[in-house]
């Protein structure tokens, strides 16, 4: 429903047979979830940032071809 986060969702989304997976920066730090319901899976989520690790330019550009 309205009131579930993005992430809380992501084993129902996937049937096993992914090779990859992409996502917003809701997904981050869902690979091991999504490893276990699909083994050989590759994350293609965008990295995040933080108060006190900003992004780099390269980091930017790599989400930005990601979105």
């Amino acid at each position: 429903g309205a009131n579930v986060h993005d992430s809380q969702v992501l084993p129902k989304l996937l049937h096993g047979h992914e090779t990859r997976y992409w996502g917003d920066s809701a997904y981050t730090g869902q690979k091991q979830i999504a490893r276990s319901k699909a083994p050989g899976i590759k994350d293609f989520t965008n990295i995040r940032g933080t108060r006190s690790h900003a992004l780099t330019e390269e980091e930017r550009l790599t989400n930005r071809r990601k979105s």
